[in-house]
């Protein structure tokens, strides 16, 4: 394995495994593996992206757990013998193991870097680290771009930031996208940025922000930008030039060793595709025209769809089983055979797959290399964007909740007056059906007496008559 990342198969040769801590069980039963065997296998990650960064200019170590001796050795590089153009930090497991120190690698050394990418790593929830990396941006004299999507920032932790932002001479672009930053945060990085014109880009996609505090932003930005005319932004100008240079150290690579079994000139992204995932076994497609890079957004599909069922070992049994075509037959070579039927262990999922093959500089070149570092990036965005929308649906439903729970206590005494009242009228109206009822018997008690006083009279007007009549006798 040369220095270049650059894997030589007629010399090469399994080195014999190291004895390693035997892996434990958990108590549900799976199997894990050791500690050890997960610090060696990060350091091991660790020291691999150091000699293709060495090669390429571009430092990617992403997606990783790192351990204590792990981030000492990768603050040690940062500070002391990183020499790369473009570094990228996203996603690091255990972020806090160098969170601080990190910061203070860029703050005192790293000073050829000009793309810094610290995508997916908390930064902005403690006030001590985001204080760090402010300091760190506010005296690195030559960093253009920062990324910082998915990194935990929050109203005052973008507010840190603007103000690291207001005396930067270099930092043409800023990207905050997919962090819970509202209108306040927006508003205060439109302040920085009026009052640095060098700034030109500022990403608040996936951002908790209103149109209101996006149009003052862009205004401003649109701004700045007619200060210096060019087509394209200042993150299609960098990517693009890192692009570029991934693609000539391919042409270079290719150049000093024609005989590698993939072939490493800048094609169109389907082409390189089918040869990363092994797919283009027909010798026609080398007569292709070469034409231009595109968004490896396109095809993503490609990668981590169905395509990766072609890895199946029935797969490559078929190749060369009845019905099939030998590799002398279909152009390849055997170093190339042997090569495409190289596979990686995915049982965590095609992240895992796609981590593995990011990390594989024996097999890829430096341009199809950058479009898979790209293609994780993508998929790591997009995770962030699902957990942030899930986030902000919480959200709306406790703040449904709240405003349901404010209104029932605004509304609780009135409720309370209604329902004394509703008493008090039951009470009332129990009482004067107790009246009632006394009023009917009393009224039948005077008809009763009535008419017993009609009897007598009746009775009464008899014997006076009766007398009258014995008088006249």
């Amino acid at each position: 394995l040369a220095v270049a990342g650059i894997m030589q198969f007629d010399h090469w040769r399994e080195e014999p495994a190291k004895p390693q801590r035997q892996p434990t069980t958990s108590p549900t039963g799976t199997v894990r593996p050791a500690s050890g065997s997960r610090r060696t296998d990060c350091r091991q990650a660790l020291r691999r992206q150091i000699r293709a960064a060495e090669a390429t200019g571009s430092f990617v170590f992403a997606n990783r757990q790192i351990d204590g001796i792990t981030a000492l050795e990768l603050t040690q590089y940062l500070r002391d013998d990183c020499r790369a153009k473009f570094v990228d930090l996203s996603s690091l497991g255990r972020w806090s193991n160098c969170a601080i120190a990190a910061a203070a690698a860029v703050q005192h050394g790293l000073r050829t870097v000009r793309v810094l990418t610290l995508d997916h790593n908390d930064i902005g929830s403690r006030p001590e680290v985001m204080e760090a990396w402010c300091k760190a941006i506010c005296s690195h004299p030559g960093l253009q771009r920062l990324s910082l999507k998915d990194a935990g920032l929050d109203e005052a932790s973008v507010g840190q930031l603007a103000q690291a932002l207001y005396g930067h001479a270099v930092l043409f672009s800023v990207d905050v996208g997919l962090n819970h930053i509202y209108d306040q945060g927006i508003m205060a990085l439109a302040d920085a940025v009026d009052e640095n014109h060098v700034i030109l880009e500022v990403g608040v996609e996936g951002t908790s922000s209103t149109q209101v505090a996006r149009h003052r932003l862009s205004t401003v930005l649109e701004r700045n930008r007619q200060r210096y005319p060019g087509k394209g932004g200042v993150t299609q100008m960098l990517r693009g030039l890192q692009r570029a240079r991934a693609a000539a150290q391919s042409v270079a690579v290719s150049q000093a060793a024609p005989t590698l079994p993939l072939q490493m000139e800048c094609q169109d992204p389907s082409d390189v595709i089918d040869r990363l995932l092994g797919t283009q076994t027909d010798a026609g497609a080398k007569e292709q025209p070469i034409t231009a890079l595109q968004d490896p957004s396109e095809i993503v599909d490609s990668l981590l769809g169905t395509n990766l069922d072609i890895f199946a070992p029935a797969h490559a049994a078929g190749c060369n089983g009845a019905g099939g075509s030998s590799p002398t037959e279909t152009g390849i070579t055997a170093q190339e055979d042997a090569a495409r039927r190289v596979l990686f262990d995915a049982d965590a999922g095609p992240m895992e797959e796609l981590n593995a093959r990011c990390e594989a500089g024996w097999r890829y070149s430096a341009a199809e290399q950058e479009i898979l570092n790209q293609m994780r990036a993508q998929i790591l965005d997009l995770k962030a964007e699902r957990r942030l929308e899930k986030l902000r649906a919480e959200e709306i439903l406790e703040g449904i909740g709240e405003s349901q729970k404010h209104q029932r206590q605004r509304l609780a005494p009135t409720e309370q007056v209604i329902y004394q009242l509703k008493e008090d009228l039951a009470t009332k109206v129990e009482e004067t059906k107790k009246v009632l009822q006394d009023r009917v018997g009393k009224t039948l008690a005077l008809q009763k007496a009535k008419q017993e006083v009609e009897g007598s009279q009746r009775d009464l007007s008899r014997y006076r008559e009766g007398a009258q009549h014995l008088d006249h006798i």
